[in-house]
């Protein structure tokens, strides 16, 4: 479902969104899943750098809020989340567009002490549209989007890749247009994976594993992106119903389309990690080395991968030793506030205990909380 496997904090919100009775705009050129996306000048830049053109090779989402209802407000922390997630391969860009003369102080305050890491590195830009509102009828109007907060995905190529509420269609959508397997030029009108995923988890529930593998196939015949959601559920399935067919396929998948995915590496091995044979945990292990290589070991949900992955191997000393380097460069780097290093840190201690090593790390100190967005009353 991501782009990066594993170890994510993943802020799913309520699908309630607040009609704004938007015009839809009668035009030639509407904005649709596939056109070019509409330039974001003459607007104000509030936070982050300008983001004016879209540039070649750079995946971008754009959100608009026009109030600090629930709905919205949650769309925002959300945003901060998906710019942590996706930093380096997706650009996070928020928009006010209401009706005054721009955002209440505080949402501004919000976004500026979330806009950059410990590094300094910009996570995300937030803009407010000006009085004649040209951005909002530019994309919201065109598009016919009468409900906010709303998200629209630019893709490499410049043009709109999908529009809709910024949920877990979202992360999705993301998931999808920054794996390498996206093609340029092409569009989401829909996202089928929650709906493949509710059929196959009621037939998992119900004891029916062949016609989950069997919904799996159907849907994702000619389909390699929704094929890559589904990649470890289904081989968990084939282990189900074949053991000797699964770990050939799995085998096939490793050393074919899947041989420079790191995510779908480490996913891939986690389930053979999780196997009761002793061979299919051993065969885990170059999966999930080669997934840290391709990362420069430098990922925390590899290495993760990868540490626990050595534990079910019998080696707990060599998580405890990759992780422990890990935090060491994180560390010497100005640290970070990334929950998947502060739980790499209680990992470390289980590891450490595990082996009996000794210098059991005490319980991390509570690393610098972010600046929280609350709803005035």
């Amino acid at each position: 479902m991501n782009a990066m496997f594993c170890l994510r904090f993943h802020l799913v919100h309520a699908a309630l969104c607040l009609s704004i009775g938007l015009a839809t705009a009668a035009s030639d050129r509407a904005l649709i899943p596939g056109k070019p996306a509409p330039s974001l000048s003459g607007i104000q830049w509030l936070v982050g750098p300008a983001v004016e053109v879209f540039s070649t090779g750079q995946v971008y989402v754009v959100e608009f809020i026009a109030s600090t209802n629930s709905a919205e407000t949650t769309a925002l922390t959300n945003l901060v989340q998906y710019a942590r997630e996706y930093a380096g391969s997706a650009t996070l860009i928020g928009c006010w567009t209401g009706e005054t003369n721009g955002p209440p102080s505080h949402l501004v305050e919000y976004l500026t002490a979330n806009a950059r890491d410990r590094q300094g590195r910009t996570r995300l830009s937030f803009a407010a549209d000006s009085l004649d509102q040209p951005t909002r009828k530019a994309w919201l109007q065109a598009s016919g989007t009468t409900n906010l907060p709303a998200a629209f995905v630019v893709s490499k190529d410049g043009k709109l890749a999908w529009k809709g509420p910024p949920g877990e269609d979202l992360d999705i959508v993301l998931g999808r247009v920054t794996s390498p397997l996206w093609h340029p030029g092409s569009s989401i009108q829909t996202t089928p994976e929650l709906a493949l995923r509710q059929k196959v988890g009621s037939l998992r529930k119900a004891g029916r594993p062949k016609e989950a593998l069997q919904a799996i196939e159907t849907a994702t015949q000619g389909d390699p992106l929704l094929g890559r959601s589904f990649a470890a559920l289904r081989l968990s399935l084939m282990f189900q119903l074949d053991e000797a067919a699964a770990r050939s396929e799995c085998r096939k998948l490793a050393e074919g389309i899947y041989r420079n995915d790191p995510p779908i590496l480490a996913q891939l091995a986690g389930v053979l990690q999780a196997r009761p044979s002793a061979s299919d945990k051993a065969a885990a292990l170059p999966l999930a080395e080669s997934a840290c290589q391709q990362t420069d070991y430098r990922d925390a949900a590899m290495v993760s991968c990868l540490a626990k992955t050595h534990a079910a191997n019998g080696n707990p000393a060599k998580s405890a030793e990759l992780i422990e380097t890990l935090l060491k460069t994180v560390e010497a780097n100005g640290g970070d506030t990334n929950p998947q290093l502060r739980g790499l840190r209680l990992e470390l201690d289980r590891y450490r205990k595990s082996a009996k090593l000794p210098g059991v790390s005490a319980p991390p100190n509570p690393t610098p909380r972010e600046k929280t967005l609350t709803v005035p009353n």
